[in-house]
């Protein structure tokens, strides 16, 4: 049996890895290649592809980088051609995925969707695609399962990776934590683009409160130029490719719109959300969203929980008073610990890899 991943960013890896973890469990002897990067690679895939070649970001971004993924895809096809997989499991990523389903579905290979687009946010257009082009969808949230079936597509809750990595963790208590300085966590995301415009918010934020410590959750495999605007400010410290730790030790934390967010919610960390792109991207997602708000948190609750300081209001001054609230109205603390709770509510009594590893396995037995 050989199965085949691809996980185009280090969220995916992770979530990928825990998946490949339960299927050696369940069969030792599957041999099983990937996209992917160092998680993977431990948990037992022959890395064919690392996902250096995938740090693009937005839609102008991967206009800028279209002949590199036209030559990429054409090397994904040559491996397939070659291994001839059960089945290409794909994760998250659908500006590179989609295409990827296209090309295994015509070379008569099985397509397991493992988070899929988030065509109810924007772009259904794609719901034709994941009905023609895959044959199974394993969803994150559990909305996701009547959305997709509701479309035609063949779409399972499974569980939320998230959560089940979490789980068990819990922040440190508040009396353990130093008054002064103040420990915020910031998580500016993974992509160089994302950092890039939310790096010089936080250094304008620590020079404005001196006396808290901005934690910044920094990524190893974007190195440390990607941080130099914060490099000399003494009350930021870098904390590398650790974010659990990094919130856990936190009394608030600032986060770039994502995955992120809902770490910060399973931890019960207050947050305020930020988000900004170019203004190309930004005007092109306007047009096409369908969805109110941009942080999980708030879309889980179907309501505004937590501040989202997006495009124009992502700047120093507003997202200076949105931290000042946060820290200290309790009524604001109180409304966010309880949708927090509401989430974990939501998303617990499932373990999504092992659910997702046992459909992967019955697929390529059907």
């Amino acid at each position: 049996m050989t199965l085949f991943f691809i996980a185009g960013e280090k969220s995916g890896d992770l979530h990928a890895s825990q998946i490949i973890r339960q299927i050696k469990v369940a069969q030792p002897n599957v041999q099983i290649y990937g996209w992917g990067g160092e998680a993977m690679k431990k948990d037992g895939t022959t890395i064919l592809q690392t996902q250096d070649a995938f740090g693009v970001m937005g839609f102008s971004a991967i206009l800028g980088k279209l002949f590199q993924f036209k030559s990429l895809l054409r090397t994904c096809k040559r491996q397939l051609l070659e291994l001839r997989p059960e089945v290409v499991i794909l994760v998250d990523f659908s500006g590179f995925n989609m295409r990827v389903a296209r090309i295994a579905k015509k070379l008569g290979i099985k397509v397991c969707y493992y988070i899929p687009p988030k065509t109810w946010a924007w772009g259904a257009w794609r719901l034709s695609g994941l009905r023609k082009l895959t044959d199974e969808v394993l969803c994150i949230f559990p909305f996701e399962e009547s959305y997709f079936r509701k479309h035609q597509v063949k779409a399972h809750f499974i569980g939320n990776p998230t959560f089940e990595q979490l789980e068990h963790i819990y922040p440190v208590k508040e009396e353990s934590l130093p008054s002064s300085p103040l420990p915020i966590a910031v998580l500016p995301g993974s992509r160089i683009q994302e950092v890039k415009t939310c790096v010089p918010v936080i250094a304008g934020l620590a020079r404005k409160y001196p006396n808290y410590q901005f934690k910044l959750a920094a990524v190893s495999h974007l190195g440390a130029a990607a941080y130099s605007p914060v490099s000399e400010i003494p009350n930021v410290q870098l904390k590398w490719d650790d974010s659990t730790e990094v919130l856990r030790h936190s009394r608030a934390a600032v986060v770039n719109s994502g995955t992120a967010t809902l770490e910060a919610a399973l931890l019960g960390i207050p947050q305020i959300v930020i988000y900004q792109t170019s203004w190309v991207n930004y005007y092109l997602a306007k047009w096409m969203l369908q969805i109110t708000y941009i942080s999980l948190v708030n879309i889980l609750l179907n309501e505004k929980v937590v501040s989202e300081c997006i495009q124009g209001q992502c700047n120093v001054e507003v997202v200076a008073q949105e931290l000042d609230e946060l820290l200290h109205c309790e009524k604001r603390q109180k409304k966010i610990s309880e949708g927090y709770s509401e989430i974990r509510k939501m998303l617990a009594g499932k373990q999504a890899s092992k659910e997702a590893a046992e459909r992967i396995l019955a697929l390529c037995r059907s």
